[in-house]
């Protein structure tokens, strides 16, 4: 059954899907920059929406004991520069003490996905890999529409010797952004062995 969502908010988040018939304005990360596109739209059963012809799955956001969905920490500012912190002292090749900054920022927001895989990432790089499978994992729970999120995961996955999920995890990067160029090399080095 097709629902018109003109006009209309999402029924589990209150947020505007729509103004002019089934088309919206679509914000996506490209390989290079946010780019914008007008696609259509379907509301889909489970709080999943069809945008263009892919299905975007709902995000499990973190609620309290009431069910509500938990609000940006006051401090998110502070959390915000530890990350980009940690970023530079990765670039550097500091990677115990970027995971120190990005675990700071997870005492404020345990589940923020992005800072999660970056978590991963850095264990990885410190061959932590079961630890960086358990962030990786808890990542996916919160950002499943996020490619990085993915591609980190199948980076722990292929780092452990677990060729086909790694692949999974690629694949399923490019789903999300078919222009993500280190999943492509990835999953191109790992279709070769």
């Amino acid at each position: 059954k097709k629902i018109s969502i003109k006009d209309e908010k999402c029924s589990k988040c209150g947020a505007q899907l729509s103004k002019s018939g089934g088309k919206v304005p679509f914000m996506h990360f490209g390989p290079d920059n946010v780019e914008i596109e007008t696609v259509e739209t379907q509301e889909l059963s489970g709080g999943r929406i069809k945008i263009g012809d892919k299905i975007m799955e709902p995000m499990r956001l973190p609620t309290d004991e009431h069910g509500n969905v938990k609000r940006a920490p006051a401090n998110f500012m502070e959390m915000m520069q530890w990350e980009i912190k940690a970023k530079a002292l990765a670039s550097q090749g500091l990677h115990q003490e970027a995971l120190e900054l990005f675990e700071k920022s997870l005492r404020v927001d345990p589940n923020a996905p992005k800072t999660l895989a970056d978590k991963a990432a850095m264990l990885n790089q410190l061959e932590r890999f079961g630890e960086a499978l358990e962030a990786s994992d808890k990542s996916l729970e919160y950002g499943s529409h996020i490619p990085i999120v993915w591609y980190i995961r199948g980076i722990t996955l292929d780092n452990l010797g677990k060729k086909d999920e790694a692949i999974e995890c690629f694949q399923n990067t490019l789903r999300i952004n078919p222009q993500f160029g280190p999943a492509k090399s990835a999953l191109d080095s790992l279709k070769l062995k």
